[in-house]
């Protein structure tokens, strides 16, 4: 049975790159979430450079924020993957008090944490992955994808800028010094 890899590609697409160059030397299925302006959609729904299984862009699947978040749903999903929502939502800097564009409320944070977690199960379920390679977690929704990613069991691979020179290391954790 062919290994499985979930990219997480944004703007740098990096990752996209490391996607052709694994094509090229394993056979293995890949399966992608793009996080990238919608501008850019058509353009790699008509790319023929890698060859995804299926593609998710996440941005299509974020709908009303407004909507009153399902709490039990918060409660069972941190339970059961031993996930604490809130730390990943304060530690976001888009939620933040200091940031000058949207004072998020409690409701949407939630309701939006509640969207990306239905959506990263369903995905996962779906692909059952064996790797995930995405670059450094630096947003809530990556963070929450890597530890969900981590909880089912699927190795993470993040590429990681070193502090040395114009290198880079391939990490499962993030040194915390």
């Amino acid at each position: 049975m062919a290994e499985k890899f979930l990219f997480w590609i944004d703007v740098s697409y990096t990752e996209f790159g490391i996607a052709k160059f694994l094509q090229e030397k394993i056979s293995a299925d890949f399966y992608v979430i793009y996080d990238v302006n919608h501008h850019l959609k058509k353009s790699f729904l008509n790319q023929n450079i890698v060859n995804f299984k299926k593609q998710w862009f996440y941005w299509d699947y974020l709908s009303n924020i407004n909507k009153e978040p399902d709490i039990e749903y918060l409660k069972s999903f941190e339970k059961k993957y031993e996930i604490d929502l809130w730390k990943i939502a304060f530690s976001e800097r888009i939620f933040s008090d200091f940031q000058k564009f949207h004072n998020f409320t409690r409701k949407e944070i939630l309701s939006i944490l509640e969207h990306d977690c239905k959506f990263f199960e369903n995905v996962l379920d779906e692909v059952n992955p064996n790797f995930l390679i995405i670059k450094l977690a630096d947003f809530h929704r990556t963070q929450l994808l890597v530890e969900l990613c981590k909880a089912k069991g699927v190795k993470v691979l993040m590429l990681i800028s070193s502090r040395l020179g114009f290198r880079s290391y391939i990490s499962s954790s993030v040194s915390k010094t």
